[in-house]
């Protein structure tokens, strides 16, 4: 009786072990070094360019991992930008993909554009 009783121990210990792996979820996260760095290169790309550009990096849930103001650009861009952020964050696509497809469908209105 005492080896069955063991032995039911053991297998509800494995059988926790079991459900309790499946019950997680492993996730690769950006750091904030790698933020940092996105950040930058996005940066310099604007400098490049000749913009004057406010840029996010959000982690998985939202949240802030860097933020830049690049010197010239309009204060009002900084909430823009997060919007950005987040919006390819929610759909997994750039806001500029949602342009570029209105312009390659004849069903969204041009308002004028030639």
């Amino acid at each position: 009786m005492k080896y069955i009783i063991s032995a039911l121990l053991v297998a509800v210990a494995c059988a926790t072990n079991t459900a309790s792996a499946q019950m997680t979820i492993q996730r690769t996260v950006i750091s904030s070094e790698a933020a940092r760095k996105m950040g930058e290169a996005c940066e310099a790309f604007a400098k490049q360019k000749g913009w004057h550009v406010s840029v996010w990096v959000i982690d998985e849930a939202g949240q802030s991992l860097y933020m830049y103001r690049m010197q010239g650009a309009p204060w009002l861009s900084v909430e823009p930008s997060r919007m950005k952020a987040q919006t390819a964050l929610q759909t997994g696509r750039s806001s500029g993909s949602y342009e570029k497809a209105a312009e390659a469908s004849p069903t969204f209105s041009t308002h004028g554009k030639s």
